[in-house]
C-alpha cells in the first residue's frame, strides 16, 4: 500500500468537543499506519452567538498533540485563501473536511473550490451529520453548495448515507467511502486507581444502581424523556437508583430544574453541569452500570463509542444510525424515541434480568469491529 499524505481541515486543541477528539485521533492513527498527516486547524471556531456554552477552550491537561497549520477561521475569507495556500504549497494527496453543521458551508465551499481548481488534491468530506439535528436556515442550499465540490464522502453509518442521498441527490455510490465510527479509547489512557465503590463515594452516590447520561445537553438529546422515565424507575426500585447527568447545558437550565421538581425526583439526580476534561471522563463512566441515550434525533453518536471503550452497556432510542451499532439484547437495549414509559421498562428490564455482565462481555468482542485502522483503510484504499 502506497503511503499517502493526508490533511484534515478541522478544529483541534485548544478547542474542545467531539469533532476535535475525532480529528486528533484520526490524525494520530494515520501517522501510526505510516502515512504523512497534518491538521489544518482553526484559529477561531464559532462566534459567541452560535455557542451557548461556557467556553470553546479545552482545559484538559491530557490532550492529543498534533502537527498543525492554524490558519482557518469560518468567517474570515482571508483565512480561507491562506488555507488553500497551505494545501497548494504542501500538496497532500487528500484534504478531508470535517463536516457536521451547515455553518461551515461558505468557507468549506471556497476552500474546496480553490483546492479543486488549482491543485490535484482530492477533496473528501467526512460527513458526521448530513442533516443537522437542530434547525438551520437554508440548510439544503448551504449543504448542496459545500458538497458540490466533493470528490468523495466518508460516512460512518447507513443512516448518514440515507440522509446524504436525501439532501444531496447527486451523490454517486462510487463517491461513498463507508466505515464505522471507531471507538474512543483515548480516555482509557488514564490510570484508574480508585475502585468503583470509591468513585461512587467520591460522587456522593449511595445507591446500588447508577445510570449515566453524558455529553452536551441539547434539546434533541431527550433528557426530559429520561427524567420522566426515571420517575417510574425510582418507584420500581424503591429509591435504590441514581441518575448521573454529566454535561453542559445548551438550553436554559431552569427548564431542567422545574421538571425535576415537578416529578419529585431531586434526591435521585446527581448533576455535574460542566464540560468534563479528558482526564476526568473515567470518573463518571467507571462507576456507572449503563449509559442511556434517549435521543430524539441521531445519526451516530460519539457517546456510544466512549461507552464501548469503557465496556458499558447502552440503552438508547431506536432512531437514526444507533440501531446499527447498539445490537439489541446483545450489547444493549433499544426504546422508542420520545417514549418515557418504554425507556422506563427497558431500564427496569436491564436490572431485573441482570444484563450488565452479559452485555459488557459481548462489548469486549463487538468493539473490535470499530477500529481506527478500518477507517484509515477506507480513506487510503
Amino acid at each position: 500500500m502506497r503511503k499517502k499524505k493526508i490533511y484534515i481541515l478541522s478544529p483541534a486543541y485548544p478547542f474542545r468537543g467531539g469533532m476535535v477528539q475525532f480529528a486528533s485521533i484520526f490524525y494520530q492513527k494515520l501517522k501510526e499506519f505510516g502515512h504523512e498527516a497534518k491538521i489544518v486547524s482553526f484559529v477561531k471556531q464559532f462566534p459567541n452567538w452560535l455557542f451557548p456554552g461556557e467556553t470553546q477552550i479545552d482545559n484538559s491537561k491530557n490532550f492529543l498533540k498534533v502537527e498543525e497549520s492554524r490558519v482557518f477561521a469560518p468567517l474570515s475569507p482571508f483565512s480561507w485563501f491562506k488555507t488553500y495556500k497551505v494545501v497548494k504549497n504542501e500538496k497532500p494527496d487528500s484534504l478531508i473536511l470535517n463536516w457536521w453543521i451547515p455553518f461551515f458551508a461558505p468557507s468549506y465551499f471556497c476552500v474546496s473550490f480553490l483546492v479543486k481548481k488549482f491543485t490535484k488534491t482530492e477533496i473528501i468530506f467526512l460527513v458526521h451529520n448530513a442533516i443537522p439535528h437542530e434547525k438551520w436556515p437554508l440548510v439544503k442550499l448551504l449543504t448542496k453548495l459545500a458538497f458540490s465540490q466533493a470528490d468523495k464522502f466518508l460516512v460512518l453509518s447507513e443512516s448518514v448515507v440515507e440522509d446524504l442521498k436525501t439532501i444531496y441527490p447527486k451523490v454517486k455510490e462510487s463517491q461513498l467511502l463507508k466505515s464505522r465510527h471507531p471507538i474512543y479509547d483515548f480516555y482509557l489512557s488514564e490510570k484508574v486507581e480508585e475502585s468503583k465503590a470509591e468513585l461512587k463515594e467520591n460522587l456522593g452516590i449511595k445507591t446500588s444502581r447508577v445510570i449515566l447520561f453524558f455529553g452536551f445537553i441539547k434539546k434533541y438529546k431527550g433528557l426530559n424523556v429520561l427524567l420522566k422515565a426515571m420517575s417510574k424507575v425510582i418507584k420500581h426500585f424503591e429509591g435504590d437508583v441514581m441518575l448521573l447527568i454529566v454535561g453542559e447545558f445548551y438550553y436554559p437550565k431552569t427548564e431542567f430544574h422545574e421538571l425535576v421538581k415537578e416529578l419529585k425526583i431531586e434526591k435521585h439526580i446527581k448533576l455535574v453541569d460542566s464540560y468534563v476534561s479528558n482526564e476526568e471522563v473515567y470518573k463518571y463512566f467507571s462507576p456507572s452500570d449503563v449509559v442511556v441515550l434517549p435521543y430524539t434525533s441521531a445519526t451516530q453518536s460519539g457517546i456510544v463509542q466512549i461507552a464501548f471503550g469503557f465496556e458499558k452497556p447502552i440503552i438508547a432510542s431506536r432512531i437514526g444510525g444507533i440501531p446499527e451499532v447498539v445490537k439489541e439484547n446483545e450489547i444493549g437495549l433499544l426504546a422508542e424515541p420520545n417514549n418515557p414509559n418504554d425507556f422506563a421498562e427497558k431500564i427496569i428490564d436491564f436490572y431485573e434480568k441482570e444484563l450488565v455482565g452479559k452485555f459488557s462481555e459481548n462489548i469486549k468482542e463487538e468493539k473490535k469491529k470499530y477500529s481506527w485502522g478500518k477507517l484509515v483503510e477506507a480513506v487510503i484504499n
